[in-house]
């Protein structure tokens, strides 16, 4: 290999050769060689390199005989490659990456060219402003965020705000799988769904309420829905509507405006009714029904005084009140075992009572049948009939009439309507067959007007 101040010669005896030569590692590069000529020297990282006059380096690559074999024969062909990690699980193949820049999108109208996300149209961390900018659907950063404003998760689990967003946040659903929206309104117990303005403390569960100033505040208030303004619920099974509702108890309908509904399994409609009972029905306006139940009202003014009635109010006097100008229906009944007198008597055991200071006009359609029907008894009865404060005070005014219409049970079967001073009522005294029980049923109507 001729001398070389890189070659380092091994020592040996005189007269004997060496096949090899032994190289110190050089940390740089030696100086370079005169022009034709090649230098090698071993790197610190013990790499053999060959240094040119030119100054190039040419690292020396070394492996067994078997290496070199096989990558050879592994080696590629120019326009063979079908695909990346070929049999591999995340194999890629040719027509794969074709299909993909077939697909691209195209010049000017997107990141292709003068569009494209290289050099002064690329984008920049932090600076993107908005989607398809540009484009018929643009959409800003700002949009996004006036979105996700309005949209934020309650205190409560499965809870969530939609509502003025920001500060202004003014929602808040405390209790669990709440959905509150709108301005200013708290859902505090579960499975509540508040949408609207200004709704006071929704307290309860299993509720739905819209619109402005409702209140479902009790903790026992489940299961109502309320519509409209200023309603205030306390129960359950409740469905109001309308305004400036009160509503107390269970299952009840109310609709229209400023009723009043204290009772279970009522239905009010209308204006400013005050039905203060159950299972009555209530439309109309300014009726009131101060604590009888299964009461019917409709009209207007209308004032119920006893259980069952069905009222129809024709208004005010000018100097009246409630009820000074109404027609009640109510029925009465009983069963005669025998021959003795009977009361009959509102359902289940009321009597038919008068209101205070009042005079009527009563027509009574009565009909009685025997247990086997074999006998039949229809009568009318019509009179008058006053009170005023006192039960004392209850008398008829004149005669009853009476009138058989029909009559074929060849027995002293009679009705009689008297004035009951006891219970300040009309009563109706029923006397039936020897030995039979008979059935009476009395439809009574009452045209009926305040005493002056």
């Amino acid at each position: 290999m001729g001398t070389s101040t890189f070659f380092n010669n091994s020592p040996v005896a005189a007269g004997t050769e060496s096949d090899f030569q032994q190289h110190n590692l050089l940390a740089s590069p030696p100086a370079t060689p005169t022009t034709g000529h090649i230098r090698s020297f071993v790197d610190s990282d013990g790499n053999m390199n060959l240094l040119d006059s030119d100054g190039d380096t040419l690292k020396v690559i070394t492996g067994t005989q078997a290496d070199v074999d096989d990558a050879v024969s592994e080696k590629h062909t120019a326009g063979t490659d079908q695909g990346l990690d070929t049999g591999g699980e995340n194999e890629v193949s040719a027509a794969d990456v074709k299909d993909a820049v077939d697909l691209k999108h195209s010049n000017a109208t997107d990141h292709a060219n003068t569009l494209d996300h290289s050099n002064a149209a690329d984008h920049t961390q932090g600076t993107d402003a908005g989607l398809d900018t540009g484009g018929s659907n643009p959409v800003t950063a700002a949009t996004i965020k006036g979105v996700t404003d309005l949209i934020k998760p309650g205190a409560g689990a499965n809870s969530v705000i939609v509502g003025t967003g920001g500060a202004g946040h003014l929602n808040t659903a405390s209790g669990t799988c709440n959905i509150v929206g709108g301005n200013d309104n708290t859902a505090a117990g579960n499975n509540n769904m508040v949408a609207g303005e200004d709704h006071a403390t929704v307290a309860g569960n299993d509720n739905l309420i819209v619109g402005k100033a409702n209140a479902a505040s009790t903790s026992g208030s489940h299961y109502n829905s309320v519509a409209g303004e200023s309603n205030a619920v306390e129960g359950t099974h409740n469905l109001v509507a309308g305004y400036s509702h009160v509503v107390t108890g269970n299952k009840n309908s109310v609709s229209g405006n400023d009723n009043t509904c204290i009772g279970n399994n009522n239905h009010v409609e209308g204006s400013t009714n005050d039905q203060q009972a159950s299972d009555g029905h209530c439309e109309g306006s300014v009726n009131s029904n101060n604590g009888f139940n299964h009461v019917h009202m409709e009209g207007k003014n209308g004032a119920a005084y006893n259980h069952t009635q069905h009222i129809k109010g024709g208004g005010l006097f000018t100097d009246g009140d409630p009820g000074c100008c109404q027609v009640t229906h109510i029925i009465a009944k009983g069963i005669t075992p025998g021959d003795d007198p009977v009361d009959l008597l509102v359902d289940p055991s009321y009597r038919i009572e008068l209101a205070q200071f009042k005079i009527y006009a009563f027509f009574i359609r009565i009909l009685a049948t025997s247990g086997d029907h074999a006998a039949a008894y229809h009568a009318t009865i019509g009179g008058m009939i006053k009170r005023g404060e006192l039960a004392a005070t209850t008398a008829l005014i004149g005669s009853p009439v009476n009138a058989i219409i029909a009559d074929n049970t060849a027995d002293n079967v009679v009705v009689e309507a008297t004035a009951d001073t006891v219970n300040g009522a009309l009563k109706l005294t029923a006397t039936g067959m020897e030995a039979t029980p008979v059935h009476w049923v009395a439809y009574i109507e009452m045209v009926e007007t305040s005493a002056f």
